[in-house]
């Protein structure tokens, strides 16, 4: 079981599938990934508890116990900040 959980709250239209899903592969079996729209009740529910603000979308960090351990809100940060966050929670 992964110890570690990232939640990706996205925007519709910043959307980009395919970047999402080549960090689901790099990272599989060691971080699960929950994805979800920033449109939806889930998503909306996830922005305002990890407080994305007017920006309604990022990236969170979980450990096993569902406590914070980053979040990059919005999405403007890149896929090097995200392997280098990603791999912050891996050590």
């Amino acid at each position: 079981m992964c110890q570690r959980v990232i939640t990706a709250v996205r925007g519709e239209e910043e959307a980009k599938p395919d970047a999402i899903e080549s960090l689901l592969k790099a990272y599989e079996g060691r971080i699960t990934f929950e994805v979800r729209s920033a449109n939806t009740d889930e998503g909306k529910q996830a922005s305002e508890k990890y407080a994305f603000g007017d920006l309604r979308h990022g990236l969170v960090a979980l450990d096993k116990d569902g406590s914070p351990l980053f979040t990059l809100p919005g999405h403007n940060y890149g896929r090097d900040k995200i392997v280098e966050k990603l791999e912050g929670v891996l050590k």
